[in-house]
């Protein structure tokens, strides 16, 4: 049944909304394939270019690596020519959007790339060393692999684990730090974009201790705390589950990072985490089963988190919510003084988040306002769009209902607009329709302009 609900602030009225349950939150799926790639891990990575989901991972007992590609439809084994090979499965592959290649470090201390075609080593006099299991991603931002960690059992006891964290830019290893965090393996890294840092979380080393009258005895300790690194330092930011080899991938769409599975100081794990710059959120406990060392990514071509294998699970899985949040924009504005209004919202809009909008190119007096309605089609009996020539500006249509507005803050010509969105799942599933209106007095008379619609839908993360 219809609820009526208020968003409260900046003047907003009334925006009707339908009722929805809670169980809509993301969850994970199981999903199968006419081809089945599913290997030992080292990285998965979403190629936007190519619109495809790539997947790196070895043919045992071979141990050659292998790329495989995710079209939404099922996996297809991509040209490999001269692949590195043995133990591979210590080191971890990211994809360099920038570039379009994956890049693999193997244990060896070696660099690999593959350009879609073929691997090539690239590995150059000067690198991070052998290492096993560290943890990989890349930054966007500033266009650089990030390496961090690993264990060299090579190393005196006490310094096998590293704590050094390493740029790969396509041509050189640059040394970024050593401070921070201390040394570890099989932590997780992810980047968020958004954000413009890389989250670090977890890992394990061991340590000895002399335990009477036993003498010296080697314990382990799986780590719990969470790490950024924005460029040119590392940041604490409190602790999470204790975890090592566990999964962890960037979501775009609910820009937050989802974390599944790993282990802790006893067993393996089946719990998902979610991580948004301020703390971890618990969100359930499987299925999937419990498992370490998978790989996941964000397949953004269909907004879901895929996940990939483990240790003894050669399985898929899907994380996505049934509710999703989206937006796209319709129709178009109107030439005013200072160019054609444009609007556009930051980010989807989730329950427990937030709504906000900008327009820009307003004109002076910089008086303006954004109309919210619950159709694009009708308003009262009046079909839309509607031409706005009785107000002097014969080029201009009304594109939504005029249900309620709320007046848009405007510095320079942009005008900005938010709104919290209370954690109510009767807030979601409804689109409702925005348009930016302004007066403009920089012509031979006053006369209003307006902006392009925008058709938004609240979600449930």
């Amino acid at each position: 049944m219809a609820r009526t609900h208020v968003l409260a602030g900046a003047g907003i009225a009334l925006v009707p909304l339908f009722g929805m349950d809670l169980t809509a939150q993301a969850r994970w799926s199981p999903f199968a394939t006419a081809t089945d790639p599913t290997r030992w891990g080292v990285g998965a990575a979403y190629d936007a270019a190519g619109q495809r989901l790539l997947y790196v991972s070895f043919d045992s007992p071979s141990r050659v690596a292998e790329v495989w590609a995710f079209d939404g439809t099922d996996w297809s084994l991509l040209p490999g020519a001269n692949p590195p090979t043995g133990w591979i499965d210590a080191g971890m592959a990211t994809w360099d959007s920038d570039r379009r290649r994956l890049v693999l470090f193997t244990n060896r201390n070696e660099t690999w790339e593959w350009d879609g075609s073929a691997w090539e080593d690239r590995t150059p006099a000067t690198g991070p060393g052998d290492r096993q299991n560290p943890a990989m991603t890349y930054d966007s931002v500033r266009q650089e692999v990030l390496l961090f960690g690993g264990y060299d059992p090579a190393l005196a006891t006490g310094s096998e684990y590293m704590n050094d964290l390493w740029a790969w830019d396509g041509s050189a290893w640059t040394l970024r730090a050593t401070g921070g965090p201390i040394g570890r393996s099989w932590a997780a890294m992810a980047f968020d974009p958004d954000r413009g840092v890389a989250v670090m979380h977890g890992g394990w080393f061991t340590f000895q201790i002399y335990v009477f009258p036993v003498g010296l005895q080697t314990q382990a300790a799986t780590q719990f705390d969470t790490w950024e690194w924005d460029g040119s330092r590392w940041t604490a930011k409190g602790t999470g589950p204790q975890r090592k080899a566990q999964a962890m991938a960037y979501d775009s769409a609910r820009r937050r990072i989802v974390m599944f599975g790993g282990s802790d100081n006893r067993d393996f794990r089946n719990d998902t985490y979610e991580y948004d710059g301020t703390g971890w959120d618990f969100r359930y406990t499987g299925p999937p089963g419990a498992r370490n060392e998978p790989v996941m990514a964000y397949d953004a071509g269909r907004s879901r988190m895929v996940m990939l294998g483990g240790y003894h699970s050669f399985d898929a899985w899907e994380y996505y919510t049934e509710e999703p949040a989206s937006q796209s924009a319709f129709g178009s504005g109107c030439v005013g003084s200072n160019g054609t209004p444009q609007l556009t919202a930051s980010a989807l809009a989730w329950i427990g988040g937030e709504l906000a909008v900008e327009v820009s190119n307003l004109p002076a007096p910089e008086v303006g306002v954004v109309a919210l309605g619950a159709s694009d089609t009708l308003w009262g009996t009046v079909g839309l769009p509607f031409g706005l020539g009785l107000v002097g500006a014969p080029t201009c249509s009304l594109l939504v209902s005029l249900d309620a507005f709320a007046s848009l803050a405007i510095t320079a010509g942009t005008g900005s607009w938010s709104v919290p969105i209370p954690a109510d799942p009767a807030f979601a599933g409804v689109p409702f329709y925005l348009q930016g209106l302004a007066l403009d007095s920089g012509g031979t008379s006053p006369t209003v302009v307006v902006s392009n619609g925008l058709a938004v839908t609240i979600g449930i993360p």
